[in-house]
């Protein structure tokens, strides 16, 4: 016992004693420290708003079940939000995708859910957003409500319509914004910015002047222009003019909203079960890394190694780190992981940055396809280096299995990209 209390304290999680419970549905997975009633609530908005998305875009499952993290109390939250302004955010890691949420959240966990749920799907979606046009989206359907047998989107979010009549931003300003605007990240700019995102997509979007180009914009920054190079060529304005009219759209007496010809599905409660310190400090090193902290990622990780070592998560969870870091070290942890049973099918596709050897990595790759075949981008990844290897039409037999490809899939093959982040 004093073995562990020293490897609970050098992972900085004073945590004998506390109570943790893991809920797995049909397609999340959630971890908490607190309430299983709130917990329960926010799994089944995510299994509801999958559903809506599945049935209005066919967006299909990530091959591991994004993970969703929910803190009772905000010191701890604090610890591992990237932004001192955020209530919850999203992370796509290599190992899986995270969504964390704090306890001041839970006036609006289902806005939340539905909110960070978008950014998983942008993240999936085939461009890479600016950071107003993600966010926008978020919130635009952030409160989707069902209105008989029918499914609202649009409803006007009370304190966005007062924020931008009161504190609206150049919108050149907002457009412009990265992850490191000051915009986006100083508390007294976020609401601004949050509020002009949501009510210049929410013009674009449903406002008959400008939805029937959305699309068209949408594929123009995906192309690679800027926002306001792609707006004034594809509405034919200036940006100016298309500022008057977001400010003119957002006074007006009518804000339009569209109905979707679907349900919500009825989502069963799932059984809780008994979760270990372990796998909050597993789940805390992830949100560590996805912080770019690896030293605090590790520290963790290895005193969970040393606690449980016949357990493959924290021994996965060191290969993606030490793969992040440009570590060596990540090849041992690999096959640590696969030793142990990891079966996560990620660490197949990130198996040749591991391996770093072309036959082994073919496969792992051969053997991550055979278990998840839906899985795209494992099954291109295989294509390019089997392209590399000189073996053209095993490649051409792979990629010919494959009906649909995005080009941020065909791009990641090539251009690998660690994390997505949105809050």
């Amino acid at each position: 016992m004093r073995r562990l209390i020293t490897l609970l304290v050098a992972a900085g999680a004073a945590l004998l004693g506390q109570k943790y419970t893991f809920f797995e549905s049909d397609h999340f997975e959630l971890l908490t420290d607190g309430s299983k009633g709130r917990a329960q609530e926010i799994l089944g908005q995510f299994e509801r708003v999958r559903a809506f998305f599945v049935k209005t875009r066919g967006f299909q499952d990530p091959p591991m079940k994004p993970r969703v993290v929910v803190f009772s109390t905000e010191k701890e939250f604090r610890e591992y939000a990237h932004s001192a302004i955020a209530a919850a955010y999203y992370i796509g890691l290599p190992q899986r995708d995270y969504i964390a949420i704090g306890p001041s959240a839970s006036a609006e966990d289902k806005r939340v859910a539905v909110h960070e749920y978008v950014h998983m799907l942008n993240r999936y979606g085939d461009t890479e957003l600016p950071i107003w046009m993600n966010e926008g989206i978020a919130e635009l359907y952030s409160n989707i409500e069902a209105v008989g047998k029918k499914i609202r989107v649009g409803t006007p979010i009370p304190q966005h319509v007062y924020t931008v009549n009161q504190q609206w931003l150049p919108l050149e300003d907002v457009v412009d914004a990265d992850t490191k605007s000051g915009l986006y990240n100083r508390r007294q700019h976020a609401g601004p910015f949050y509020g002009i995102a949501w009510a210049l997509v929410h013009m674009l979007t449903l406002d008959p002047r400008y939805s029937a180009k959305f699309n068209e914009l949408y594929n123009e920054i995906g192309a690679g222009s800027s926002s306001k190079d792609a707006m004034e060529k594809v509405y034919g304005k200036a940006l100016r003019q298309i500022e008057d009219d977001a400010r003119a759209y957002m006074k007006g007496l009518t804000i339009n909203v569209v109905m979707f010809d679907v349900q919500f599905d009825k989502v069963d409660k799932v059984t809780p079960r008994p979760a270990a310190a372990y796998d909050w400090i597993v789940d805390m090193a992830a949100l560590k890394q996805g912080n770019r902290d690896f030293d605090g990622a590790l520290q963790r990780l290895e005193a969970m190694v040393k606690s449980e070592p016949a357990r493959p998560e924290a021994h996965e969870a060191m290969a993606f780190v030490h793969m992040m870091d440009h570590s060596e070290k990540s090849t041992a942890a690999y096959r640590a992981a696969r030793k142990t049973g990891s079966r996560n099918p990620n660490l197949g596709y990130w198996a040749p940055s591991m391996l770093r050897d072309h036959q082994a990595s073919i496969e792992v790759l051969r053997e991550t396809i055979a278990a998840h075949p839906n899985f795209v981008e494992a099954r291109l990844r295989l294509a390019a280096i089997l392209m590399g290897a000189r073996e053209p039409q095993a490649a051409y037999d792979e990629l010919k299995q494959l009906k649909r490809v995005n080009r941020k899939q065909a791009s990641s093959t090539f251009l690998p990209t660690f994390a997505r982040r949105g809050r």
